[in-house]
């Protein structure tokens, strides 16, 4: 007995519709569920606009012509540091004020710096 003999082809055409339906479905709740990680993704955004970013710089300087330098550097760390927080948030350098900047220690392991220098050499 073959199997062509136990499934007509009317069977194999409900089978085949009723697997075609199933799969749009899932699909389509697939497409749902991606959806809703995107509004969450949103929700996450707005609580991360509404608080401030402070990132930290310290300068040690000797003498006076150290601390003009060390300001303009200061300046100009503002300034790239501000226009990067611009272009993630997607806004102008306007509505961005930047109060405080400190430096934050660094956590990433050696092993994690090490591999990130070795990526970026590439």
């Amino acid at each position: 007995m073959t199997f062509s003999e136990i499934i007509s082809i009317n069977d194999a055409l409900v089978i085949t519709g009723f697997s075609m339906l199933l799969v749009f479905v899932a699909l389509i709740a697939i497409s749902y569920i991606l959806s809703g990680f995107k509004l969450l993704a949103a929700g996450q955004e707005k609580k991360n606009n509404n608080q401030v970013s402070s990132i930290g710089v310290t300068r040690e300087a000797d003498g006076p012509s150290a601390n003009l330098v060390a300001e303009e550097e200061d300046l100009e760390l503002i300034a790239v540091i501000t226009a990067s927080i611009a272009a993630t948030l997607q806004t102008s350098t306007s509505n961005i004020v930047v109060r405080n900047i400190t430096r934050i220690p660094q956590t990433t392991p050696l092993w994690g710096l090490v591999s990130r220098q070795q990526m970026t050499n590439k």
